[in-house]
This record gives C-alpha cells, sequence and structure tokens, in this order.
C-alpha cells in the first residue's frame, strides 16, 4: 500500500504544482552533462580523418586506407568515451539515492521515494507546453507555435507548416507520456527510488546524445541501448493502455502492423498505438539535426485537427489513472 500512497501523492503534486518552483536538479545535472560533452565529445576527430577527394589527382588507396583506419579508431574511442561520460554521469546519483533509501527510517524514506518520484513525473509540464502550442495555433502564431513545440520535441521545428506543428506535438505527446510519466511509474514499483532515479537521468541523457544523427552516433550509442532497455516493458504497457482507452480495434491493428515501420524499438509502437488509439494518422518525415529523416506514416485515421492535440492529452492523462489503479493492485498484492 505505502507503493501506491506514494504514487498517488507523487501524481498529486505534480498536478498541484507541476515542476518544481525552485531549481529543478535536473537542470544541473544537464549542465553537468553538456560541462563534460564539451570536454569528451570531440566529433571534429572523425571528420578530419574524412578523405577529401581531389580533382587533379588520382585518389591515393594507401592514404585512404590509413584514413579509414584512423576514422575506424576515433570512432571506437568516441563510443568508449560516451560510455563511460554516461556510466560516470549517472551510476553515482543512483547509488547515492540508494544508500539514502536505505539509510532513512521509514517515514522519512516514504517521504523521500514521493520526492524523487514527483520530480521525475512530467504531466503536468507535458500537458501544458501542449497547450501552449494549441493556444499559439488558435491565435494564428506560427512562430510562437513552433518555439513552444521545441520545448518537447527534439528535432527542428524552424519550418514546420500549421499541420506538421499539429501531428508533432500529438506524436510528442503520446511517446513523452510513455517515457515522462509512465515509465518512472513503473521503474518505481519495480525499483523503487533509484530505478527512478536511473530511469530519469538515462532518459534527459539520451534526449541530448542518443539519437541516432552523424554528430551523435557514436557518443550517445550506449545511453540508447540503456533508454530503450529500461522502457521496453513500460512502451508495451502504455501501449495496452492505449488500446484499452481508446479505439481498440484500431489501436491494437496499428500495434501490430506498424509497430517495427521505424528504427527505433519502443517509440514507433507507442506512437503507432496511440495514433491508432485516438483514430488519427500522424508521423511521417522530419528534419533532425539539419537532416531529413525519413521516416512512415503511423496511425490510422484522419489527418489531425487542432482538436486533436487535446484529446492526446486527454489519453495520457487517463492513462495516468489507469496506471495508478494498476499501482493499488500491484501494492495490494504485496
Amino acid at each position: 500500500m505505502a507503493n501506491f500512497l506514494a504514487v498517488a501523492i507523487a501524481v498529486f503534486l505534480d498536478r498541484l504544482f507541476g515542476e518544481l518552483p525552485i531549481y529543478h536538479p535536473l537542470k544541473g545535472f544537464t549542465r553537468f552533462a553538456t560541462y563534460i560533452e564539451d570536454h569528451w565529445h570531440r566529433q571534429d576527430e572523425i571528420s578530419k580523418h574524412t578523405p577529401q577527394a581531389d580533382q587533379s589527382q588520382q585518389a591515393n588507396p594507401v592514404s585512404e586506407e590509413s584514413d579509414k583506419t584512423a576514422n575506424q579508431a576515433a570512432e571506437i574511442s568516441l563510443k568508449i568515451k560516451g560510455a563511460l561520460a554516461s556510466v560516470f554521469l549517472v551510476l553515482p546519483f543512483v547509488a547515492l539515492t540508494a544508500i539514502i533509501s536505505q539509510s532513512l527510517p521509514v517515514p522519512l524514506n516514504f517521504v523521500f521515494n514521493v520526492f524523487i518520484l514527483y520530480l521525475a513525473i512530467g504531466a503536468h509540464n507535458l500537458k501544458q507546453h501542449a497547450l501552449d502550442v494549441q493556444n499559439a495555433l488558435i491565435g494564428e502564431n506560427l512562430e510562437m507555435a513552433r518555439k513552444n513545440l521545441a520545448t518537447i520535441v527534439n528535432r527542428d521545428t524552424n519550418h514546420m507548416d500549421r499541420q506538421d506543428i499539429i501531428s508533432t506535438c500529438i506524436e510528442s505527446i503520446i511517446e513523452n507520456g510513455s517515457e515522462m510519466i509512465l515509465a518512472p511509474i513503473f521503474l518505481f514499483l519495480v525499483l523503487g527510488a533509484p530505478g527512478v532515479v536511473l530511469c530519469t537521468l538515462v532518459h534527459t541523457l539520451n534526449n541530448m546524445w542518443g539519437y541516432q544523427g552523424p554528430h551523435y552516433k557514436n557518443f550517445g550509442w550506449l545511453v540508447g541501448k540503456v533508454n530503450s532497455v529500461l522502457n521496453w516493458a513500460p512502451s508495451r504497457m502504455a501501449a495496452f493502455s492505449y488500446i484499452l482507452l481508446g479505439d481498440m480495434k484500431n489501436g491494437w491493428y496499428c500495434l501490430n502492423g506498424q509497430a517495427k515501420t521505424w528504427n527505433s524499438p519502443n517509440a514507433e509502437l507507442v506512437v503507432a498505438t496511440g495514433a491508432g488509439a485516438l483514430n488519427l494518422e500522424i508521423g511521417g518525415d522530419l528534419f533532425y539535426q539539419g537532416q531529413l529523416k525519413t521516416r512512415s506514416k503511423l496511425g490510422r485515421g484522419k489527418v489531425p485537427d487542432l482538436s486533436d492535440i487535446a484529446r492526446a492529452s486527454d489519453l495520457i492523462e487517463r492513462s495516468l489513472v489507469l496506471w495508478l489503479v494498476f499501482s493499488l493492485v500491484v501494492s495490494l498484492g504485496h
């Protein structure tokens, strides 16, 4: 019962206050991670070994082979540095959380658990950011809508039109509903406060480094893999939540027919199912780090309109209620 009460109180605090009114610890963590990246991530070590074709001279096979070897060595070096940076940034905080959790008496440990989970759950902020995008579009302010959208997506929004903004906002709500809200609750029920810290810090680093763009392909490989593992079970439970609370037939169809059309092992499953449950078709190509990333459409149904942003937010809220019931059942079982 204690775990259910901790989840319920943390969700209530998030709904009441949103993000911590004072300085949020994740902001400090992000700055520290940026400092580490600035000193450890030298992508130019690879680019300087990339052979440049000389139109006036015949290519030198020996030189090209040497450059290829140097390039491979630089890639391996970046992978090692990225892995070490990820471990250095995450494990000490997870270990510290475990030590504190084990050291505190039961009443204080309960308060500590509530506080850690409250810091991790982002339901209020996700809904508010989506509302900001919606309000900007209602006011026909595309520039402000793009700016607001950039706070919840990790991609280029500068050239998005109205329809792209709506579709991308809904996609982000569905995906972040799983990663930012449901996953921390799941990890808390399974691993306690250390699991929440692990999930949150890995998710934060994944947003910074884990995308498979050219700049972070090597440096962010480990954090991307760990994030996929941590979200494997929560994403599937989130997908089934969307099915139960939306159009079950359409959601199930999209879960089975579209879940492997993107490269991500979790995001496409959640987005496809959520979009299908809402009877929407979203996704498609996007620009990330200035490069076009080809993706298929996900979901099945109509092209989303402005009102569907609120529908997507409502789906996440109802899923959160369902998970509160789930956590109650788990707590009673123990």
